[in-house]
């Protein structure tokens, strides 16, 4: 199954590309080996800071959070999440909330009825 992700502009994205899986290994004389363990790139992650967004932003990712049955199926990433920028194209790879760690949020005192959000998430091999 899949979720929608809700589409709102995060004020902060930080965005690790994929990499094939490769091992190193040295032998006793010095030589240097490195070994490509698959051909998929893999541990694409972005986390997503929004700012000062109101209660209701918070309740769409959280329902997001929710209906991906707290991680575990894809969500589907709207344009806005990339904005200015264009989405990645990870072939064989699908967008889900990190397992186990749901997003979070503070409230500012200064800020009433507005709330920080942040989301991590992970691109899985399927």
């Amino acid at each position: 199954m899949s979720v929608n992700f809700p589409a709102i502009r995060p004020a902060n994205r930080e965005y690790v590309p994929p990499a094939v899986p490769v091992t190193e290994s040295r032998s006793v004389a010095g030589a240097t080996f490195r070994r490509q363990r698959g051909s998929l790139a893999v541990d694409a992650s972005v986390s997503l800071s929004f700012n000062a967004k109101p209660v209701a932003d918070w309740l769409l990712i959280e329902a997001a959070w929710l209906d991906s049955r707290c991680g575990m199926d894809e969500l589907i990433l709207p344009a806005e999440i990339w904005a200015p920028d264009d989405a990645p194209v990870l072939p064989g790879l699908q967008w889900r909330f990190l397992p186990g760690q749901p997003p979070t949020r503070s409230q500012d005192r200064d800020l009433a009825g507005r709330v920080n959000i942040s989301v991590q998430l992970k691109a899985v091999a399927v």
